[in-house]
């Protein structure tokens, strides 16, 4: 099983990894590009509530290293606090 390290303590298999970026992806091209989102919104509730509290975890720290990584063309906009992340789509 291929695995993607996320940061030292944390890894998911590729396939997940895969999966959760089609998500995010196809989330986004329903969103304008001059407003920050969060995760939640960009999956959209339909995906996002399929999620038990765990993934939802996982999933946070997959789009924090897809978008350090250039996976997603989004960049990090800092919020009022440190969570949830909140993101801009580059256009």
């Amino acid at each position: 099983m291929n695995l993607i390290q996320l940061n030292p303590k944390a890894s998911i298999p590729k396939e997940d990894y895969d999966l959760l970026t089609e998500m995010i992806l196809e989330g986004s091209k329903r969103l304008k590009s001059d407003k920050p989102y969060d995760l939640k919104t960009i999956c959209g509730d339909e995906h996002w509530g399929q999620f038990d509290r765990r993934f939802k975890t996982v999933a946070g720290m997959c789009a924090v290293h897809m978008v350090e990584t250039g996976v997603l063309p989004f960049k990090q906009h800092p919020g009022k606090h440190e969570y949830p992340k909140l993101y801009l789509i580059n256009t």
